[in-house]
């Protein structure tokens, strides 16, 4: 299998990876963007900033709503559907998945989409549900975010 060959690699779609890539793609450069996960936008997007601020919105309506009877306003108790309240978030970070993705392809920007490993200095192996993939590149820009890591003196899972 022939590698995808491209000027700038940029591994992770999220908030700087995608800007980085949309800036390459604006400055003419042929940009390939490697993202494991199904949706652009990265953790912020998908699972941590946009879907707790949604939720924060929808809990904010509800003290609105119990806080607003010195206005002479009142509202019977409020009912919370959670399936509806999870569809909402989730098409709120649906659309703006979207909208990632139209601007990656009016640039014309390569998205894949797999688990990305460096095998040398210039190729990245990616890791797809079709199989393996190489990309051969020029420069890369690593912008794979980050998680949380607990130090070992603070380990607050009990065991047994």
């Amino acid at each position: 299998m022939d590698p995808i060959t491209t000027e700038i690699l940029v591994l992770g779609a999220g908030p700087g990876g995608y800007t980085a890539a949309f800036y390459a793609a604006d400055k003419g450069k042929k940009v390939t963007l490697v993202e494991q996960n199904p949706r652009l936008g990265g953790v912020c997007m998908n699972v941590g900033c946009i879907p707790s601020k949604a939720l924060l919105h929808a809990t904010a309506i509800i003290r609105e709503g119990k806080e607003s009877s010195h206005r002479g306003i009142e509202f019977g108790a409020a009912k919370v559907e959670i399936e509806k309240l999870r569809n909402w978030k989730e098409s709120i970070v649906e659309k703006l998945g979207q909208g990632i993705r139209s601007l990656a392809q009016h640039r014309r920007v390569e998205v894949v989409h797999g688990r990305g490993h460096f095998e040398d200095s210039q190729t990245l192996r990616i890791e797809t549900s079709a199989g393996q993939k190489f990309i051969r590149y020029e420069k890369a820009i690593i912008a794979a975010g980050s998680k949380p890591a607990m130090p070992h003196a603070f380990d607050l899972v009990t065991k047994g």
